[in-house]
């Protein structure tokens, strides 16, 4: 990422979420909304508001003034930044950019969380707001190994799409929809990435250019 910033003019900020304190795609893929799958956990124990706190705190000590941030996940982190879109939106947010998602919650109450809403006692007007929020999906155009070593394989995932680049599709489509159903402007972007695979550093350029919003 390093030459992406320096020519987009953007400050990179990567903090680990390691293995050992998120050990469980639950506890961050998920943004550890709940507990063993079944139990909605309090608002304040959600994996999400930990990125505006560090965004704070890099803007002390940079002493930047900036007011907003942009935020990219990639893969896993992809998983992270469109769930805390859905479920935990902050006004400090400026631009947020899923890549290489490997599965999504999608849109739905009839799905349980994580591949849907179900239990989470998503209202109507969450529904409007979501898709009016800025949210990027980007897509490597050849992120489409079905038997990818990482791909989550669960049902409800697998009911998404075969493969990362016909997921994000699915998701994306699935927002356009919704945001038809109620009626409200939809302010979701689609970018398709030519030749990239699930490559973050393939993504580089092309996500701090739309971070950088040129």
């Amino acid at each position: 990422w390093a030459e992406a910033a320096e020519a987009e003019g953007c400050l990179v900020v990567a903090p680990e979420f390691s293995k050992a304190a998120y050990p469980e795609s639950r506890d961050y893929n998920y943004g550890n909304v709940f507990k063993d799958d079944e139990r909605l956990l309090p608002r304040d124990e959600w994996l999400f508001p930990v990125l505006d706190r560090i965004f704070l705190h890099v803007k002390a000590r940079a002493g930047s003034r900036r007011e907003q941030y942009a935020l990219f996940g990639h893969s896993a982190g992809g998983q992270l930044v469109h769930r805390l879109v859905t479920l935990a939106f902050s006004p400090l947010i400026e631009i947020a950019i899923s890549a290489n998602a490997g599965s999504y919650t999608m849109p739905v109450m009839d799905v349980r969380y994580p591949f849907g809403l179900g239990g989470t006692s998503y209202t109507t007007e969450q529904e409007r707001a979501l898709v009016t929020r800025p949210l990027v999906i980007l897509l490597g155009d050849s992120d489409n190994d079905p038997n990818h070593h990482s791909l989550p394989r669960d049902e409800a995932a697998m009911r998404q799409g075969p493969h990362r680049f016909g997921r994000g599709q699915a998701y994306f489509e699935a927002g356009r929809q919704l945001a038809l159903k109620h009626e409200v402007p939809f302010a979701w972007r689609l970018e398709i990435a030519p030749g990239v695979a699930h490559s973050n550093a393939g993504l580089a350029r092309q996500a701090a250019r739309i971070a950088s919003r040129r």
